[in-house]
């Protein structure tokens, strides 16, 4: 992380038998969610820092798993498609996402506009082109495609909520010898906490 929001990258090295040299970087600028969890068609548009809030049961964690899904910290399954899709399905996650020349030289040219490129993520597919869990380059016409590695955005790391009340009250028991400014701003926070 270079403490740009939400940029990340590594450092030079090979990644799935590609070599480069310097820092290769890699910032989301936005998602497409098609068929995904319990979302039909979604598109968020990321900031250096981004904040999803909502009612409980309103879609948060699915579009945090399908961008998991996008960026291959996990694997698509069955249960990824809608329940309320009853016969096969386009189901994927697309992102348009700003990587670092090294990884541009990786790809192709063909496949960037400026420094952006648009990628999916195939989690089912009538379009026998596609392979179901795959990520693809998408070009800027739209009409080529090309299967890349997920190796070349770098490795996501989930830090998953925190679901039980033991593991709550040993947070905020550190914090609550803290000062009164902190206690305040973490009570506010109560509902989350499971106050």
């Amino acid at each position: 992380m270079d403490g740009e929001g939400n940029h990340w990258g590594c450092e030079s090295g090979r990644v799935g038998g590609y070599e480069f040299a310097g820092v290769a970087t890699v910032k989301i600028l936005s998602v497409l969610i098609h068929n995904c969890k319990s979302i039909e068609d979604t598109q968020i548009i990321f900031d250096d820092y981004t904040l999803l809030v909502g009612a409980n049961n309103s879609g948060k964690s699915n579009i945090i798993n399908s961008i998991r899904l996008l960026l291959g910290d996990i694997k698509p399954t069955k249960s990824d498609i809608p329940l309320w899709i009853k016969e096969e399905c386009d189901s994927w996650i697309e992102a348009k996402i700003e990587f670092s020349e090294e990884i541009q030289r990786i790809i192709g040219e063909g496949y960037f506009d400026g420094l952006i490129c648009k990628i999916r993520r195939v989690v089912s597919s009538t379009d026998v082109k596609f392979k179901t869990g795959k990520l693809y380059a998408i070009s800027v016409d739209g009409l080529e495609i090309k299967e890349i590695i997920s190796g070349l955005m770098g490795e996501a790391i989930y830090i998953p909520a925190i679901a039980n009340a033991s593991d709550q009250m040993y947070l905020i028991s550190g914090f609550r010898r803290s000062r009164p400014r902190t206690r305040v701003l973490l009570l506010s926070c109560g509902a989350w906490l499971g106050r």
